[in-house]
């Protein structure tokens, strides 16, 4: 039997899941499956990056506007700032915004 690495998922509201996909992947995570019901519903979305899992939703049940989301990023894996952010190569910590106005904190190790 495998055994499987135990984890946390968060998951974040967004509005335009197509919007927010552009935004993530310029941080380097990459789409592994959307989901809906139907033409016209809200989409479930889990996006990667290398270990990290992370859900993007546009369901607004139960989940709370404005998340925050701290990543442990291995200082030798570029990250893009998306502007919001005034050096980050020399930064141990980088805060950014998502377009739904989640924050993702990065910190270096």
């Amino acid at each position: 039997m495998e055994s499987q690495t135990e984890q946390a998922i968060p998951v974040m509201l967004v509005t335009d899941t197509r919007k927010s996909l552009q935004w993530y992947r310029e941080l380097g995570f990459e789409e592994e499956w959307s989901h809906s019901i139907g033409k016209g519903f809200p989409v479930l979305t889990s996006l990667t990056r290398g270990n990290i899992r992370i859900f993007l939703s546009e369901y607004i049940n139960g989940i709370p506007p404005r998340s925050i989301v701290y990543l442990m990023i291995h200082k030798d894996t570029a990250i893009s700032s998306t502007g919001n952010t005034n050096n980050p190569e020399e930064a141990s910590e980088i805060t950014l915004h998502d377009p739904d106005g989640n924050r993702i904190n990065i910190r270096y190790h």
